[in-house]
Formats: C-alpha cells, structure tokens, sequence
C-alpha cells in the first residue's frame, strides 16, 4: 500500500512538472523584439498625430497599469512578510 501511495505520488509529481515545462516552452519562442516594435510604432504614431488626445488617454491608461502592478506589488509584499511573521 505505501509503494502505491508513492509511486501515485511520484507520478503526479512528474505530470505537474513535465505539464509546466511544456507550458513554459512557448516563452522560449516568443520575441520581445516584435512587441517592443510594435509598441514603439504605435507610439510614434501617436506623436506625429495632430490630435493629441489619443496620446493623452494612452498616457492615462499606462498610469493606471503601472498603478495596478504597484499595488500588486505591495499587496504581494505584504501577504509574504504576513506569512514571514506567523511562521516566527
């Protein structure tokens, strides 16, 4: 009984490892260059443009990511120095 439980054990353990690995792959194919392009294009579009209330609202909408992963941020910090302090 306790070689079954292991060996179940060890199985999933290799699913949940080979899944991930496999999962992760695409990030070895993706190309921050192409987006970074992209990104640097719509940009330079928006500059050039005579009205510049496109460029404004995508200023807007970039401070409210970063706000966002700001917050993240310190919501994640927080929960790790929560859990730091009732592990002591």
């Amino acid at each position: 009984m306790g070689q079954t439980k292991r060996i179940t054990t060890f199985g999933a353990i290799c699913g949940v490892t080979v899944g991930c690995l496999l999962g992760m792959s695409i990030l070895l194919f993706k190309s921050d260059k192409t987006e970074d392009r992209k990104h640097d294009a719509e940009f330079s579009k928006m500059l050039e443009a005579d009205n510049k209330q496109e460029l404004l609202e995508y200023i807007s909408k970039i401070k409210t990511e970063l706000a966002q992963v700001s917050r993240d941020a310190v919501c994640c910090s927080s929960l790790q120095y929560v859990a730091v302090a009732s592990t002591a």
